[in-house]
């Protein structure tokens, strides 16, 4: 059993719990735990083989309706492996019976990437259907927009990224590009038309920080790379993000690395180390800082002077995701059903930060959040 769960934001001293729909989840049946996208309006959770995207209008969030159970009308299981959604349209990539090419008509047997116009009633009507490139059948998939581009992210040993151009009832295959310095990939993000990524080189050592250009043409370029060194404290970890001219990337010792990208070299403009591995970072845009995650504490990071606040003990296991939305930090946890940590999901006030405070927690609802791991996003003060 699982939920979809709208909370009000609005008054960060008292949060109030908006709605919730009950939801059967089989964990066995999630690829990875649930995954969520929203867009006006409307809310797309991905938790679920059987019944692999479901879709809520949310434009009420005191009384959500479902409107979508699945992608296609077939008889055959739907395997979805990422979803994004942008206005009207919803897409997503995966393996969907009997769906044809709506370039050439043929029926594409392997990976497929679709786009669903989206009607007022929440009706799904197949706008544009294309074949994956063969090859990137493996590997962790990420599909978001970037420069007017769908861009499916691959990552494996190397990293793949097959960018779409979609018109009219059509997603164009733009460009392909191949990422592979050797290794295996930690991290990687795709932002304003370059690949940013980490690489270990093994279970033992790091590869290097590496950014790539994806917008010259008929070539994936190069840019710069800080190739790993012995002052790192540990193997490069997924967290990884982009602003202010710089890449700032983690590892699995704990350190928080600043790389200003206006040097070949990538060169470090600040270090801080934390305890723990650092599994999750976010920038709070509104007070030009940064928030990490590592172990069981978080700390604000100035993104300028590199002072560190006192950690705030988070009082949970292993953090999956966090996220920033005014001045409230959302963190959301993932364990196995045979330990005691929980599992869900913590929203922490801090408009005062030196008293933050939780002021919502899934522990505290009506029903568990079970053994699949959770997903959370905040959006307008919801």
């Amino acid at each position: 059993a699982g939920q979809v769960i709208a909370v009000d934001l609005q008054d960060a001293r008292f949060p109030r719990i908006l709605s919730h729909i009950d939801m059967e989840i089989d964990p066995s049946r999630s690829a990875g735990g649930a995954r969520i996208t929203g867009s006006s309006g409307r809310l797309w959770v991905m938790a679920d083989w059987k019944r692999p995207v479901r879709g809520f209008d949310v434009s009420d969030p005191r009384s959500p309706r479902e409107m979508t159970v699945g992608l296609l009308s077939s008889d055959e299981p739907e395997i979805v492996e990422a979803v994004t959604a942008t206005r009207d349209r919803l897409y997503a990539v995966g393996r969907f019976p009997r769906v044809r090419s709506t370039i050439d008509g043929t029926l594409i047997e392997g990976l497929a990437v679709v786009s669903f116009q989206v009607s007022a009633t929440g009706d799904l009507m197949l706008a544009a259907a294309s074949a994956v490139p063969e090859g990137l059948e493996r590997g962790v998939k990420n599909l978001s927009w970037d420069s007017e581009l769908l861009r499916l992210v691959v990552k494996g040993s190397g990293v793949r990224v097959a960018s779409f151009r979609e018109s009219m009832d059509r997603l164009l295959l733009a460009r392909l590009d191949t990422v592979d310095p050797g290794g295996f990939a930690a991290a990687a993000l795709v932002n304003q038309g370059r690949l940013y990524g980490t690489w270990n080189w093994n279970d033992a050592g790091n590869l290097g920080a590496y950014v790539f250009d994806l917008r010259r043409p008929n070539a994936t370029h190069q840019l710069s790379v800080l190739p790993a060194s012995p002052q790192d404290t540990g193997l490069y970890s997924p967290a990884i993000a982009v602003a202010n001219g710089h890449v700032w990337v983690t590892d699995s010792g704990g350190s928080v690395r600043g790389l200003d990208l206006s040097l070949p070299g990538l060169g470090e403009s600040g270090r801080l180390n934390l305890v723990g591995e650092a599994t999750a970072l976010d920038l709070d845009r509104r007070h030009h800082r940064w928030v990490v995650v590592s172990g069981r504490a978080a700390a604000y990071i100035d993104s300028g002077s590199w002072i560190r606040s006192d950690p705030l003990a988070l009082g949970v296991g292993a953090t999956t995701d966090v996220e920033f939305d005014d001045d409230h930090l959302l963190v959301v946890t993932s364990t196995f059903a045979s330990t005691t940590q929980p599992n869900g999901f913590r929203l922490w006030s801090l408009s005062n930060p030196e008293h933050p405070r939780v002021v919502l927690e899934s522990a505290g609802m009506a029903a568990p959040l079970g053994t699949c791991r959770p997903a959370a996003m905040m959006d307008n003060g919801r």
